[in-house]
């Protein structure tokens, strides 16, 4: 029981080790001296958000602050462990440690998803089951398959051009985030109303042309009927309102959307109401799409075991991020912004629904479009980036910080003049 004991100690001596099990060690199978450090390890982390390893000295000094009674053979013996846990673990024990730990907490949940459901708890238990059952084989593969970066500057440089680039249909955001790239998460967040569908659909007329041809853009709607997001995105398309399509004839305007976008099924709008994240992947898997909507995100099913909102968020907002990387198209998930960001032009990324880091931390950029209560600028909408990890080109703004006027009825954003311009 040494051994394990000293094991769990000299790996939770790194923040990043902490982090990963803090949540699956069960306390009540360890020694009450152990459980005491690790309490000691908690308070640590969180009074020294600097630091990536436990310093000795100073984790002997938040253990006589936290437990001032100690006796003096008490503080000889975690002197002991402190010396103890600043050597490296044996690498094969430390493995197989955490596959215990993993073991362990998996099996606990699974025992508590059942007991709930006898209980009578409205649950699908297949589908927690099978959440839990993935979950705990991928965090299982991310442990055993840890290799340190081996890439000479050539293969860096390479990977950082790969993907197809996707270009935005705005100026002032195409200047401030110039190369985005499929395998990139991109969070598009406004108020209620305002324009995110007429947004995205703007967006992805704008690329289906560009995209390729066996590579379509798919839709997950979890808004609303799907209907209403194929005439946003067909009045999108021929920057028409309903009353101009008709106009034009039904079938003259069929003829024109399809030739707009590149054919009839280039853009495929799928109604996932209710469904959970497996369904969505098996549907990203059957078309390979190049660019994926998933409005709204937050909606997805799955993740249920997550202790707290903004974790099963951030749960699933990195599962999207992780099927953009392994599938290669550009993630484009919608989000709310709350009621902080009312009446507000620029919406900072804090403002994101049900989330102060969860989705900001599972995405490459994120992009808000704030609307001011001022009548005189009733179809005002302002273009704002609060996080980038991309330089804006020569000229332009990083956080874009740009006033577009949106035309609801045709779904168009009209950019002041280039002399006008903020960004340029």
């Amino acid at each position: 029981m040494f051994e394990i004991y000293k094991t769990t100690m000299q790996l939770m001596k790194h923040r990043e080790n902490y982090d990963k099990l803090s949540g699956i060690v069960n306390k009540k199978l360890i020694d009450a001296d152990v459980r005491r450090a690790l309490s000691v390890l908690e308070a640590y982390w969180d009074n020294y958000p600097d630091h990536n390893i436990v310093i000795s000295d100073v984790f002997m000094s938040e253990l006589t602050l936290k437990y001032p009674d100690l006796s003096e053979s008490d503080l000889r013996m975690y002197q002991g462990m402190s010396e103890i846990m600043q050597q490296e673990p044996d690498e094969a024990s430390a493995k197989g440690l955490i596959r215990s730990m993993r073991t362990l907490d998996f099996a606990a949940k699974i025992e508590d998803a059942h007991e709930l459901y006898h209980q009578g708890l409205d649950m699908d238990l297949h589908a927690t089951v099978r959440d839990l059952l993935n979950q705990f084989e991928a965090d299982i593969s991310r442990d055993e398959n840890v290799e340190y970066c081996q890439d000479t500057l050539a293969e860096i440089i390479e990977d950082s051009q790969k993907g197809h680039r996707l270009p935005w249909f705005l100026h002032c955001l195409n200047g401030s985030m110039p190369d985005v790239r499929t395998g990139m998460q991109v969070i598009f967040a406004a108020r209620p109303g305002k324009g995110k569908t007429s947004f995205c659909a703007r967006q992805i007329v704008s690329l289906a042309p560009i995209t390729p041809d066996h590579r379509p853009i798919v839709w997950f709607n979890n808004e609303g009927k799907g209907n209403r997001i194929k005439g946003t995105v067909y009045r999108a398309a021929l920057g028409k309102n309903f009353d101009e399509i008709s106009k034009m004839g039904l079938e003259q305007a069929t003829a024109a959307y399809s030739q707009s976008v590149g054919g009839e099924k280039r853009i495929r709008i799928f109604d996932v109401h209710g469904r959970d994240y497996r369904f969505l992947e098996r549907l990203i898997k059957d078309h390979q799409p190049a660019v994926v909507i998933f409005d709204m995100l937050d909606n997805v099913h799955g993740f249920s075991d997550a202790a707290r909102t903004d974790l099963r968020l951030e749960q699933l907002y990195q599962w999207a991020r992780e099927q953009a990387v392994i599938h290669d198209f550009l993630s484009l998930p919608t989000s709310q912004i709350s009621v902080e960001g009312e009446g507000l032009a620029w919406c900072d990324q804090s403002m994101l629904k049900d989330s102060k880091t969860a989705k900001q931390g599972a995405c490459d950029a994120i992009i808000t479009m704030g609307a001011t209560n001022n009548k005189n600028q009733e179809w005002s909408r302002f273009m704002y980036i609060p996080k980038t990890k991309q330089d804006p080109a020569t000229g332009f703004r990083a956080d874009c910080a740009t006033e577009v006027v949106f035309d609801g009825g045709r779904c168009q954003f009209t950019e002041p003049s280039a002399g006008d311009a903020p960004n340029c």
